[in-house]
């Protein structure tokens, strides 16, 4: 009954959730139901009890201390009040384990993959054969990536579900199924090769859409937010996330001003935490002030806050703690609802509306633009200008020049025509 109730919840869920279409999860549905009709033997009494707790748990949801940023007090209540008492070794390595290793793979990483597990427990559930999901084979990953193709599948979603089955593996201590020298990666370009596609188009936002934006007059509040959060994130080079998690007190004018007095009116944004950064040493990237005082964007950030009332709090706690997030001063780019009386940040899917809203009001082909403009229009612009890539990644906090690279498009498309000119006859 238990095997039952688990596939039932499993079945339709899992599948949505991985992008499938609903005629394309139908058959697979009608061959769950019937092997789901009474009590169905698929092995869970053969399993051991790790191997139970490993495969129902759930890693997709943030941890205490997650929720509570590094906190003290959330040490306290992951330790149910003993921070500083002494644990038992069992007892404080599973904390531990729980807890802290837990945080090896970012929050929405672990979502995911829960996600896309949920599914490969699905297809095990279907062929009978719990006792096939841990430890894996070779061969049973292979049948899932197989099953997933024949269903339409992108090759990234399964990149990602095999991903989910391997981290699942390692992190309860069995071998994961693709650990041969390079057979994950031979295996993900086998299927890219067939499966592959071309990016969609996504336009940059470019340095004369940035003058635009910055000379409209006659502007409603929230457009006035959204134009400020698009400059604002373009010149960032960053991501929609980083965006949405600005606060008024990520907002450092005069960052540099001690060193010379030429920087006096420009300004840093604290990036908390970015992608690459999972030491969380942070990065502060520069904001320049503007050739003219209407084109400048550190004065049209102060002239945002001073006109929505949004000051940094006296209990501010970044001086102490400049890794982790403010408990008490508002979001830079706030939504227009509160809860408890506090300003709600906006969504990651309202900044990408909102970035395509502004960016409509003075480019044609609002169709083309997304949040994804603003780092790869940052990010091209500097290209163009010469910047050189070291120092181009101190504002973007890349990692590597490959995946800086898939962000670069040329302003001027005569460019892409110099080889063309070269090999003309």
């Amino acid at each position: 009954a238990l095997e039952a109730a688990v596939a039932c919840r499993l079945e339709v869920s899992a599948w949505q959730e991985c992008g499938m279409s609903s005629k394309a999860i139908m058959p697979a549905v009608k061959h769950l139901r019937t092997a789901c009709r009474g009590s169905i033997r698929c092995g869970w009494d053969k399993l051991s009890r790790n191997q139970k707790h490993a495969i129902c748990s759930n890693t997709g949801s943030k941890t205490i201390l997650e929720r509570g940023d590094g906190f003290m007090p959330s040490i306290q209540a992951a330790t149910r009040g003993n921070a500083t008492g002494l644990l038992t070794i069992r007892a404080a390595a599973s904390l531990f384990n729980s807890e802290v290793m837990t945080s090896a793979l970012a929050d929405k990483t672990r979502l995911r993959y829960h996600d896309l597990w949920r599914g490969f427990v699905t297809f095990a559930i279907a062929q009978r054969d719990l006792t096939a999901v841990l430890p894996a084979s070779k061969e049973m990953v292979q049948a899932w990536a197989m099953q997933l193709l024949m269903l339409g599948a992108s090759p990234s979603l399964i990149r990602s579900s095999i991903a989910a089955v391997q981290s699942r593996h390692t992190y309860n201590g069995w071998p994961a199924p693709l650990s041969e020298p390079r057979l994950f990666q031979r295996t993900m370009q086998a299927i890219f090769s067939l499966q592959g596609a071309p990016r969609r188009l996504v336009t940059p936002v470019t340095r004369s859409m940035m003058r635009k934006l910055m000379r409209l007059e006659g502007l409603t509040l929230g457009q006035q937010r959204d134009v400020t959060m698009t400059v604002t994130g373009t010149q960032m080079c960053a991501r929609v996330g980083e965006v949405k998690r600005l606060q008024v007190c990520d907002f450092l004018p005069d960052f540099d001003a001690a060193i010379s007095r030429r920087y006096r009116g420009s300004a840093a944004m604290r990036v908390c935490k970015r992608k690459q950064d999972r030491r969380r040493q942070g990065l502060y990237p520069r904001l320049m002030k503007g050739s003219q005082s209407r084109l400048c964007i550190v004065r049209r950030i102060r002239s945002w806050m001073s006109l929505r009332g949004l000051a940094v709090s006296a209990e501010c706690t970044k001086r102490q703690r400049p890794a982790a997030r403010c408990q008490h001063c508002p979001p830079l780019f706030p939504s227009f609802r509160q809860v408890d009386g506090r300003w709600e940040p906006m969504s990651r899917q309202q900044i990408s509306w909102a970035v395509k809203k502004v960016l409509g009001m003075v480019h044609k082909g609002e169709a083309h633009f997304s949040g994804i403009s603003m780092r790869r229009g940052g990010i091209s612009q500097a290209v163009h200008a010469r910047v050189p890539e070291p120092i181009l990644f101190l504002q973007s906090g890349h990692g590597s020049g490959s995946a800086a690279r898939t962000y670069m498009v040329p302003q001027d498309p005569r460019v892409l025509y110099q080889t063309a000119r070269a090999l003309r006859i």
